[in-house]
């Protein structure tokens, strides 16, 4: 779900050498509400094959650090610039790159 979020954010051509999914002519926008259908078929999932599990709750809890975690370092990504305005390196540190990195992909 994050994947068909992010490539509607950064207004990404393809995905994998696809078109996005947002760029198909019958979806646009509507790709918003279909990652948020993704996200909720997630915890579905989790609780049919976990939910009579004594960590299940932990589980939950777990995927949803995560996602909070990743929603943060979209964030950081998509403000690294700001919006409309020329491109300004000096906004980009390495400090910011390593934040993105960790809260995006690596937590």
């Amino acid at each position: 779900f994050f994947l068909v979020a992010d490539d509607l954010m950064d207004d990404s051509v393809t995905r994998r050498g696809s078109p996005c999914w947002f760029r198909l002519e019958e979806v646009k926008t509507i790709a918003v509400n279909d990652s948020f259908i993704l996200e909720s078929c997630v915890y579905k999932i989790l609780k049919r094959y976990f939910g009579e599990e004594t960590y299940y709750y932990q589980l939950v809890d777990l995927f949803i650090e995560v996602t909070r975690q990743t929603e943060f370092g979209q964030l950081l990504d998509l403000t690294s610039q700001k919006l409309g305005g020329p491109i300004d390196l000096d906004r980009f540190t390495i400090e910011r790159y390593m934040s993105i990195v960790k809260y995006k992909t690596a937590f």
